[in-house]
């Protein structure tokens, strides 16, 4: 399943201004702005909507000049970037500005900084998110405008943590919120330790009935699926039945580029260094639909070969995923769904999570919706008969099954500690590290404010989760939906603040 790094996972309507290259994101400053320097850089975003409503080019023009590092407007020309803003108020109509945020998230030695304004459109009646990265060098002005996302609205977080009667109160309210305008359907369960201080399930779980969703629905974990792999191939390590150093040539002596095969190791499938290229394209959609398992996927994983130097760069790829689910059954002797039961989910008595059969006969699936005729949530694509989850992604699960699976893994019940140790440490090269957030061995590595976590996500037609542990916290963080982006991404980013207290 589809999982962009960046999880802050959010529909992506234009892209505007030239994307600057990943050496100028490595030069970043790694400490944080001081509290003058950041309401001048919030205070931007006003000026950047004035820009949009400005009556001509004139005026527009001496706002951006204003706003804008020189060094950016040098190498892009004012004249590309008036085009573009006129564009963007073309796109918006007049609009009414709210509020700015400036984001920054460290990346080891490096800090990427964020400016979100939020703005309504006249025309689009919509409410947008308009993300510019900001310059390293002070006067710290903005650089790019990376993409514009719609949300539901703007939200100003009440004070306190989940905790607190009162922001629960205030949770369960914007929830209700999302449900009337969006018609968002999904789940939310927030734990510190093995309490849960917030849980609610809402909406459908399919279209036609209406079958409300409840505690033992389950949900799609997209590429979720991926930690469950790689914590199968760190048991089988222990287990002596395989070594992370293993070229896949050992367990592939058919694939295409024999050469690459022996320098790309099972490490190197679990981090995304492998630069086996991702088999899941434009041109092969309509195979990857009508595949029912690994093997049809591995001839498109063949197909597409080598994208890039093994162990040079960091590159997401399912293919990666496709070959360790794969070597999971030659080094076990089992299916790859077997094994996973028998060693993982079966001793947790996680009896909702599985990859279950999608063609209709298992019951409490949720649904897969997107948006069809007149706004409304319709059924996407059917899957093929036969067809079920893998080691890549599409599996299932219920949050209070992921609640158990969490506890298991940071208590040391899934795999060793100093084995998760080892999973939850960076393996992205430095080179591409400033691009996103890190990866480990099948779980992502993020830090939110001062907050480090770590998880993994899916997104894909009709399938949003996340799960994501503090360790600092001692808290877990996991959201559900059946449904495309959107509203979920309101509802995942303001749980997470929430529950870790990071505006």
């Amino acid at each position: 399943m589809r999982h962009g790094m960046l999880r802050s996972f959010v529909v992506c309507l234009v892209c505007v201004w030239v994307v600057v290259g990943a050496r100028q994101a490595q030069a970043l400053g790694a400490a944080r702005l001081t509290e003058p320097d950041r309401r001048a850089v919030e205070g931007y975003g006003a000026a950047f909507v004035d820009a949009i409503n400005a009556p001509d080019d004139g005026a527009r023009r001496a706002i951006i000049e204003r706003i804008c590092a020189p060094s950016f407007i040098e190498k892009v020309t004012i004249e590309k970037i008036l085009k573009q803003n006129g564009a963007i108020a073309g796109h918006l109509g007049r609009a009414e500005f709210h509020s700015a945020e400036l984001a920054e998230m460290a990346r080891g030695d490096t800090m990427s900084r964020v400016l979100h304004v939020y703005a309504k459109g006249e025309k689009t009646g919509r409410w947008h998110d308009l993300q510019m990265r900001v310059d390293p060098e002070p006067p710290y002005l903005l650089r790019e405008m990376a993409f514009m996302a719609d949300v539901t609205e703007p939200v100003y977080l009440p004070n306190g943590g989940l905790t607190d009667a009162g922001a629960r109160d205030w949770f369960n309210s914007y929830i209700d919120r999302l449900r009337e305008k969006e018609g968002l359907s999904g789940a939310v369960l927030l734990a510190v330790g093995d309490e849960v201080v917030f849980e609610r399930y809402f909406g459908f779980a399919d279209a036609a009935e209406k079958t409300p969703v409840t505690p033992d629905i389950r949900f799609n974990l997209g590429s979720g699926n991926k930690s469950f792999t790689a914590l199968a191939v760190m048991m089988l390590d222990t287990d002596g039945k395989l070594s992370l150093t293993d070229p896949i040539a050992k367990y592939f002596p058919d694939f295409p580029d024999q050469e690459a095969a022996k320098q790309v190791t099972i490490a190197h499938l679990l981090s995304h260094t492998s630069g086996v290229a991702e088999y899941w394209t434009k041109e092969n959609a309509p195979a990857v639909q009508a595949a029912t398992g690994a093997k049809d996927l591995l001839a498109l994983v063949y197909k597409e070969g080598m994208s890039a130097t093994p162990g040079e760069v960091y590159r997401y790829s399912n293919s990666n995923f496709v070959l360790a689910g794969l070597i999971v059954e030659k080094a076990s002797g089992k299916p790859y769904d077997e094994f996973v039961r028998e060693r993982i989910t079966g001793p947790l008595g996680l009896k909702d999570t599985d990859t279950f059969a999608m063609d209709g006969s298992v019951p409490r699936l949720a649904e897969r919706l997107s948006r069809g005729e007149g706004h409304a949530w319709v059924p996407a694509a059917a899957a093929p008969a036969g067809r079920r989850g893998g080691a890549a992604g599409g599996g299932f699960s219920t949050p209070r099954d992921m609640l158990k699976f969490a506890r298991a893994l940071v208590g040391g019940r899934v795999v060793a500690k100093e084995t998760l140790a080892r999973m939850t440490t960076s393996q992205t090269p430095a080179a591409t590290r400033a691009e996103g957030d890190d990866y480990g061995f099948g779980f992502i590595l993020s830090k939110v404010g001062e907050q480090h976590c770590f998880g993994h996500g899916g997104i894909a037609k009709g399938v949003n989760f996340e799960f994501r542990y503090y360790p600092a916290l001692d808290a877990t963080l996991i959201t559900f939906s059946n449904q495309d982006n959107g509203a979920y991404d309101d509802l995942r980013r303001t749980a997470e603040k929430l529950l870790t207290g990071v505006r």
